[in-house]
């Protein structure tokens, strides 16, 4: 958690500095990082996980909510209605992007790039 000083809302110095420091996780060993297509399956690989853990929560709280209008006693819905719209357009525009991705990827493998 950042250190905000108490006159305005700019994370400290130190904070900075750690950011800076931070090495972005990688799923792949330092030799498997220099593979031509570490950076596309690096890509997918966050995408599918992310979108995955999104379209678990918009289902997770679609029952928690449809328990809850049929009278059942259920924990309130984790997402409401707009952030589960919002989360789906999330879902979709990383599904557009990962086949743009692909696709410069099949288009290089193919010669055409």
């Amino acid at each position: 958690m950042p250190t905000i000083h108490s006159s305005s809302a700019i994370p400290s110095d130190s904070y900075l500095c750690r950011l800076a420091a931070h090495k972005r996780p990688t799923w792949f060993t330092p030799q498997g990082e220099k593979h031509p297509q570490a950076e596309f399956v690096g890509l997918a690989c966050d995408i599918a996980a992310g979108t995955a853990l999104a379209v678990e929560m918009i289902h997770s709280s679609a029952l928690e909510l449809q328990a809850m209008q049929d009278g059942d006693e259920a924990a309130l819905p984790a997402l409401n209605a707009a952030d589960a719209e919002t989360l789906l357009r999330f879902v979709a525009a990383a599904a557009h992007g990962l086949r743009r991705a692909a696709e410069a990827q099949i288009e290089c493998i193919n010669g055409n790039a």
